[in-house]
């Protein structure tokens, strides 16, 4: 997706979400340890990350469920 999303399809089972945008500005260190990836290249050395890149930051990521907590309080 062009923009970052706080949930996505599928996120619950560790589906990626791989966005631009932001150029690397968007401040959420929280965000980004979910299976979640700036990829505008202006953050990556102005160079492009393969798919192999890409996999191995996701596999040592996160899935978190925010959207799916409940508060038994």
């Amino acid at each position: 997706c062009h923009y970052p999303l706080l949930i996505w399809n599928k996120h619950h089972h560790g589906a990626w979400h791989i966005h631009g945008h932001c150029h690397h500005n968007l401040i959420a260190p929280d965000f980004y340890k979910r299976r979640v990836i700036d990829i505008g290249c202006n953050g990556h050395d102005y160079t492009p990350l393969s798919y192999a890149e890409i996999k191995e930051i996701m596999l040592n990521k996160e899935v978190v469920l925010i959207d799916q907590i409940r508060n038994n309080k």
